[in-house]
C-alpha cells in the first residue's frame, strides 16, 4: 500500500491490472513507487491480450446460496469489514436503527423538503423503470400527492441529475458555485433539505468514504404481484441500501458473471474488487480518476515542500517529490490515448473532474445496464439469452428497516412492492442509500485506500456542508436541535457525536 509519510525507499512496481488498449493489447503502467506516493506513470504495450475480468472477491457457489442476515446491533464495524467488505460479500443487516429507516415520503416533505424541485422518472413502454427513461421536473410535495393521494404508479424518484459548474477545479477553487458542486456531489435534492437529520457516514462501514446519498421513492399497484422493476445493472460504489417503506426483492449476480450479462457498455474492465469501468477509462479500483489523483499528489507534495521550507529543514526530498508528481501528471495528461491506461473521464474543455457515476448519469443509455430485459430475466429465458444460463442468480428480499450491503460491481435487478391491500389500490415504497467509494484489494479496515485522496476530499466536503448548514441556520435565526458533528473523531474517523452548534 502506498504511503506519503516519508520520502525514502524508492522501488519499481507494476500497478495492478490495467485495461487493454484499443488494439486489445495489455497496457501495464510502470510505477516508480516511493513512500511519498508520487507516481511516475509510464506505459508498456504488451503483445499478449489480457483478460478483462480480474474480479477476485466472493462468488456464490450455487443459486441455492443465501445472502447472510445479521442483526444490525450484533456486529462491529471491524468484523463487518473483515467478513463482508474485504471479501466483497453481500449481507443483510436486520433492524437498522438509522433515523431514516423510519422515514415516509410524507415525513420527508414535512421535514422541509416539500418545496424542493426533484426529477421524476416515468415508467417506460415496457412497464419498467431505469436505463435512461425520460424524466420530468416537479416539486416534492406534488410528487408525494400524486403517489399517495392520486394513486399514480408510473413515477419513480431516483438519483437526481445536475449540471456542475463549468471551467472549475474543485480541488483549488473555493467559489460558492464550486462549493455547491461539492455539496451536490454528495447530497442532492430533496436530501439537501434534510442535512443533519441522518448520519453523514454510516459507522458500520468504518473508514470507507461516502460518495453520495440518495432517496428512492415510487408506488406500485397492490393488485400487481409482479411489482415494479429497476432493470438489471451494477453500481460503481459499495452500497448500503436501507429500506424505509414497502418490500424489495433483489436478484443478484457477482461481478464474475459480467461476461454473461450482455452489458450496454463497451470494452468493460473488472477490477479485482469488482468495480467495472468502460472504454479504457483511467479509473483506479477505488473509482478515482488517475489525472485527479495525480493533481492531488502534486498538491500534497507542494504542501510538504512549503512546510519543509517554513521549518528550515532539508528540502531536497520534498523537491524530488514535487518533481516526481509533476512528471506523473504530465505523462498522464500528454500520453496518446492508445498508449496509456485509459483517459481522463472528465468532459473535454472542463476543469471539473468527473467520476464514473457522473459519466453514467450523462448517458442516455447507461453502460452499467444489462441488455437482458426484465421480463426475460425473471423468466430465466435461456432460449433468448443463452449466456444467462452460465450466470449464478441469487434472490434476496428486504423488509422495512433491513439494510442490504452490496459491494461495487454486483449486478442487481430490484423489484419493489407496496404493503397495502388490493382494495387500497396502490401503496408507496421508499429507500435511502449510501454509496461509498470501494476499498482496494490491498485495503484494510483502518486504511481501505492506497492513499489519502478520498479521505482528504471528504473532509473538505464535510466541512463545506457543515459551514453551509450553519449559515442557513444563522439566516433563518432558528436554533437547531443537537445533531451529528461531521468532523468529530471519536475512536473512529467520522464517527458522529452530538453537539449544539
Amino acid at each position: 500500500m502506498l504511503r506519503r509519510d516519508s520520502f525514502s525507499s524508492m522501488s519499481l512496481a507494476f500497478c495492478g491490472p490495467a485495461p487493454p488498449d484499443r488494439l486489445g493489447r495489455s497496457i501495464l503502467p510502470l510505477i516508480v513507487r516511493s513512500d511519498s506516493c508520487s507516481l511516475l506513470h509510464q506505459t508498456l504495450a504488451c503483445s499478449m491480450p489480457e483478460p478483462w475480468n480480474h474480479y477476485s472477491g466472493f462468488h456464490p457457489p450455487s443459486p441455492k446460496w443465501s445472502v447472510p442476515r445479521i442483526r444490525f446491533d450484533q456486529i462491529s464495524p471491524q468484523d463487518f469489514y473483515a467478513k463482508f467488505v474485504a471479501t466483497r460479500t453481500p449481507c443483510v443487516l436486520e433492524g437498522c436503527t438509522y433515523p431514516q429507516a423510519n422515514w415516509t415520503p410524507q415525513s420527508v416533505a414535512d421535514m422541509g423538503a416539500g418545496a424542493i424541485s426533484v426529477q421524476v422518472e416515468g415508467m417506460g413502454a415496457d412497464g419498467f423503470f431505469g436505463s435512461g427513461k425520460l424524466r420530468s421536473l416537479t416539486n416534492f410535495d406534488q410528487f408525494v400527492r400524486r403517489l399517495e393521494t392520486q394513486g399514480e404508479i408510473g413515477l419513480y424518484m431516483t438519483t437526481q441529475y445536475y449540471e456542475p459548474s463549468p471551467d472549475s477545479d474543485p480541488d483549488r477553487d473555493v467559489s460558492p458555485e464550486v462549493q455547491l458542486d461539492r455539496v451536490l456531489d454528495y447530497c442532492q435534492p430533496p436530501l439537501t433539505a434534510l442535512l443533519g437529520r441522518f448520519e453523514m457516514t454510516p459507522a458500520i462501514l468504518g473508514h470507507l468514504v461516502p460518495q453520495q446519498v440518495n432517496l428512492w421513492i415510487g408506488a406500485t399497484s397492490n393488485s400487481n404481484s409482479k411489482g415494479s422493476s429497476s432493470g438489471l445493472h451494477h453500481d460503481y460504489a459499495d452500497n448500503l441500501y436501507v429500506l424505509c417503506k414497502g418490500k424489495k426483492r433483489f436478484t443478484l449476480f457477482s461481478p464474475k458473471d459480467a461476461e454473461h450479462l450482455l452489458l450496454v457498455g463497451k470494452s468493460p474492465f473488472v477490477h479485482p474488487n469488482g468495480l467495472i469501468s468502460y472504454d479504457g477509462a483511467a479509473i483506479r479500483a477505488d473509482g478515482a480518476n488517475l489525472v485527479d489523483v495525480a493533481k492531488y499528489h502534486l498538491r500534497t507534495a507542494e504542501e510538504g515542500l512549503a512546510q519543509a521550507e517554513a521549518a528550515s529543514i532539508d528540502t531536497s526530498p520534498f523537491e524530488d517529490a514535487v518533481d516526481e508528481a509533476m512528471d506523473e501528471l504530465l505523462r498522464l495528461e500528454t500520453a496518446p490515448q492508445d498508449n496509456q491506461p485509459g483517459r481522463s473521464s472528465k468532459k473535454r474543455g472542463s476543469k471539473r473532474p468527473r467520476s464514473v457515476l457522473e459519466s453514467e448519469l450523462s448517458s442516455a443509455e447507461p453502460p452499467s445496464f444489462s441488455r437482458i430485459d426484465t421480463k426475460s430475466l425473471r423468466a430465466r429465458d435461456y432460449g433468448r439469452y443463452p449466456s444467462l444460463k452460465k450466470a449464478t442468480a441469487i434472490v434476496c428480499e428486504l423488509k422495512q428497516s433491513d439494510a442490504l450491503y452490496l459491494p461495487a460491481g454486483w449486478f442487481h435487478e430490484v423489484t419493489s412492492f407496496g404493503q397495502g391491500t388490493a382494495s387500497e389500490g396502490s401503496s408507496t415504497h421508499m429507500a435511502f442509500n449510501y454509496w461509498m467509494h470501494p476499498p482496494t484489494e490491498a485495503g484494510t479496515f483502518e486504511q481501505p485506500y492506497d492513499d489519502g485522496y478520498w479521505k482528504d476530499r471528504w473532509l473538505e466536503t464535510a466541512a463545506i456542508i457543515e459551514a453551509r448548514r450553519q449559515e442557513i441556520m444563522r439566516l433563518s435565526s432558528k436554533k437547531p436541535k443537537p445533531r451529528p458533528v461531521l468532523l468529530q473523531s471519536h475512536g473512529m474517523v467520522w464517527r458522529v457525536a452530538t453537539k449544539e452548534p
